[in-house]
């Protein structure tokens, strides 16, 4: 083959060559669903989809997908993208989009009680969904005026849909921000754990356990699926007797659409077999609860409540303790146990090592777009002016 000219020489005498294939971009197809009541055109399509998963994901579903709609979103505020190539689909990124102080923002189907935002991709086709959704959100750039795109976590060792290097190739605008997020390795022996604690959370576990004890009898309880969702008032109930309930915070206050969402997501869940509920009692009595689910090797922990009489006994973080060696001794399978970004002062003492969250933002490629980029940076940096400011303002004891 002549390398300048291309052409393929064919003749006896023509030296042996290895032939390099020439390849052409396969355009994509994208439908786009733009409202809840078209959302069932693609639930064949998104089974099928979420079968090709190692470990098939109710997070990923499309039953929760419709949950998370008709709870959170209006009707016309439905956003599904769905890629394929000239083969096959590639994946479903089921979002959002909203009027945020007059700016249409894209986000995944998050808030601050669901933080899963990962769209549903054929394993080994990431790459291929990734830069396909930037191109459609190129070529319709003047639908969105940036994308929110939050909850990616560094230990999921999957490539976000909107990477760095992506956005960079496509020329976008971006910007992303990094938040710890908490989690502790079960694989471990549970000597190892407890002795990789802090000196000072040793001590305070060791102390509140005599507490615990002089209480009366203690004892650990882990339900699962139809038993969790038979017990789950008892953490709605300690929740909403504490200071959620008394900040408007607890599910039972957060209002109705919180309440019916949660009964159905964790009937969801335990449709799955995968709903795990927690209780910590003394005398028989729960003194702290908490609900998680397996996703994968992880059990997500989301959340826990206790009862403040005995917030001496640290009933929280015994009831924590206690998860993580039953996790440990009895649940093999399971690698991470992941307590979500967004520390209330406990949750860093029981974390194994350094793990993060990332928030994406991407502005769109228009002239509303750069405008709302520059306003971003600016306030970026006025931000670490006043840090810097606060900062120098302690050290000075002003």
């Amino acid at each position: 083959m002549n390398e300048r000219t291309g052409r393929i020489d064919t003749s006896a005498s023509a030296p042996r060559v290895k032939v390099r294939a020439l390849t052409r971009r396969i355009p994509a197809r994208t439908v786009v669903v733009r409202h809840l009541s078209e959302l069932e055109s693609v639930r064949s399509e998104w089974a099928a989809l979420q079968s090709q998963l190692p470990t098939p994901s109710p997070l990923r579903s499309f039953d929760y997908a419709r949950l998370w709609y008709q709870s959170f979103a209006e009707p016309e505020q439905v956003r599904v993208f769905q890629i394929s190539d000239a083969e096959r689909s590639l994946g479903l990124f089921p979002m959002v989009v909203r009027r945020v102080r007059g700016a249409r923002v894209l986000s995944g189907i998050t808030n601050s009680h669901c933080l899963h935002g990962e769209p549903l991709v054929v394993p080994g086709q990431e790459t291929a969904f990734s830069d396909h959704l930037i191109r459609e959100m190129i070529a319709h750039k003047s639908d969105w005026d940036l994308i929110d795109h939050r909850f990616t976590y560094s230990f999921d060792r999957v490539r976000p849909v909107f990477d760095e290097r992506g956005l960079s190739r496509h020329g976008l605008r971006f910007a992303q921000r990094t938040e710890p997020t908490y989690v502790t390795d079960v694989e471990q022996p549970y000597e190892d754990f407890f002795k990789g604690l802090s000196r000072e959370t040793r001590k305070k576990l060791r102390r509140s356990g005599d507490r615990l004890a002089r209480m009366g009898e203690a004892s650990y309880v882990h339900l699962r699926d139809d038993d969790a969702v038979a017990a789950w008032d008892v953490l709605v109930t300690l929740e909403d007797a504490g200071w959620k309930g008394r900040n408007g915070t607890s599910i039972a206050r957060c209002g109705s659409q919180y309440t019916e969402f949660y009964e159905s997501f964790v009937r969801l869940l335990a449709d799955n077999r995968v709903l795990h509920l927690f209780q910590l009692c003394v005398d028989g009595q729960p003194i702290a609860a908490a609900f998680g689910y397996l996703d994968g090797g992880t059990m997500h922990y989301l959340k826990a409540a206790y009862d403040e009489n005995a917030h001496e006994a640290a009933p929280s973080n015994n009831l924590l303790r206690d998860v993580i060696q039953d996790l440990i001794e009895n649940y093999p399978d399971v690698k991470l146990l992941h307590q979500f970004p967004w520390d209330s002062g406990y949750k860093h003492r029981m974390a194994s090592y350094d793990a993060h969250s990332f928030e994406t933002i991407v502005f769109s490629p228009t002239i509303r777009g750069g405008a709302m980029a520059m306003m971003f940076r600016l306030k970026e940096r006025l931000k670490q002016v006043n840090s810097v400011r606060n900062t120098v303002v302690k050290i000075r004891g002003y």
